[in-house]
């Protein structure tokens, strides 16, 4: 299965910030899969203008298994918009200086989300 870039990220103090987020990617991760890793960091940030730019890649069952998971606990969540707030509610809570935001401007996975959602 291939990765898929998903997220793109950008920090102020990427010393502090990447773990904030690993933190979070792998509590995601546990509510699914317990054996593999499903997202990974670029390994190359990039530096400019203050701000450290870098990708947050997936693979594509990962986020499939993880809306279809939370869907079923809260029939609100219907793609990975929701956990991208999900995501931005918890940097905020924690002070961090991450913006992210959805790579592209269709979900990569709108097929599979209308088909789900039907």
């Amino acid at each position: 299965m291939s990765w898929i870039p998903l997220y793109s990220v950008a920090t102020r103090n990427l010393d502090s910030d990447a773990p904030i987020l690993r933190e979070i990617f792998d509590h995601l991760q546990s509510m699914i899969v317990h054996d593999t890793v499903s997202y990974r960091f670029d390994d190359d940030a990039e530096f400019a203008m203050g701000w450290w730019f870098f990708t947050i890649h997936v693979k594509e069952d990962f986020i499939k298994k993880l809306v279809t998971h939370l869907h079923k606990q809260n029939s609100k969540v219907k793609d990975e918009g929701t956990i991208l707030e999900t995501i931005q509610a918890y940097l905020k809570s924690k002070d961090s200086t991450v913006v992210i935001k959805q790579q592209g401007g269709q979900s990569i996975f709108a097929k599979y989300w209308s088909w789900l959602m039907r």
